[in-house]
């Protein structure tokens, strides 16, 4: 299945389209692989082109590095098979449906982090980013929105500060014109002592994507960008909280929406995700 690319990626002047097609071709000695040509889509030139001004040439330098490090790090191996357990208690998800701009959302619950090991936290994080990247394709704009859900946030289950640092870099640099809003709930003020430690780090353009919710701002404020049968009661939704997360249905989708990245890739790149799943089996 070929996900239809919103209008961000197609409703472009003659001008853009020649960019299009100028960042192509620079580019075009980096694409070493299967997963990369999967990866370069028309809405991958027109969001690097974006992020950069249309400089084709600073777009060129920004989508190479990004090559460069997918061909190091290998997001595109991540499966749901092999991740899944760095998500039993539903502390970072794909929301069903999408926010009211029609973006799909990633819901974060700190309060829920049982994983100790960061690199795990880090290859569960990526994963998330890149499934709702692929839905995302499919939006108006291309974009995302995160929902921070921040009740029972606290020093003991926030990231080390590396692991934020590097999160802000990824997200910049390989995901960028990803973002499109990201709401904060229930922000208590060590989160704010944690932001003001990252903040001289973040792109002035994202700072403005950024939405602090405190405890005096009631939960319904949320229905201005989602709709409420997406979230769960504590939130201001429909839903209850014991049946907003259900792994097993969950899984299934990211189960298809692995099988879709997977039609994209040689013999070679599938063996190494069959060896991954089989080692995280544990045979």
């Amino acid at each position: 299945m070929t996900r239809k690319l919103g209008a961000f990626a197609t409703d472009l002047s003659d001008e853009e389209h020649e960019k299009v097609a100028q960042l192509k071709e620079e580019v075009k000695g980096h694409i070493k692989s299967a997963a990369d040509q999967a990866f370069c889509t028309q809405g991958t030139y027109v969001r690097y082109l974006r992020a950069r001004g249309w400089n084709v040439h600073k777009a060129a330098k920004m989508l190479e590095a990004t090559l460069h490090w997918r061909a190091d790090y290998k997001p595109w191996a991540l499966r749901w098979e092999v991740t899944q357990h760095d998500t039993d208690s539903g502390k970072l998800y794909i929301l069903p449906g999408t926010d009211k701009n029609g973006r799909p959302v990633i819901l974060m619950r700190p309060r829920l982090e049982s994983v100790v090991d960061n690199d795990a936290r880090m290859r569960f994080l990526v994963y998330t980013l890149e499934r709702a990247a692929q839905l995302g394709d499919s939006s108006p704009d291309g974009k995302m929105t995160w929902l921070l859900d921040l009740n029972g946030y606290s020093r003991k289950n926030s990231p080390p500060i590396r692991m934020a640092l590097q999160t802000l870099h990824i997200l910049q640099n390989h995901f960028p014109e990803r973002l499109g809003l990201a709401v904060c709930f229930q922000t208590p003020l060590v989160f704010e002592w944690m932001w003001r430690a990252v903040k001289a780090f973040v792109d002035p353009s994202t700072k403005k994507k950024l939405v602090f919710l405190h405890a005096k701002d009631p939960p319904e404020v949320l229905r201005t960008y989602f709709d409420p049968d997406n979230l769960d009661d504590a939130m201001g939704g429909s839903r209850s909280a014991d049946s907003a997360w259900d792994k097993n249905e969950y899984g299934k989708l990211m189960m298809e929406l692995d099988e879709e990245v997977e039609r994209s890739l040689t013999f070679g790149e599938l063996d190494l995700i069959r060896r991954q799943s089989m080692e995280a089996r544990g045979e």
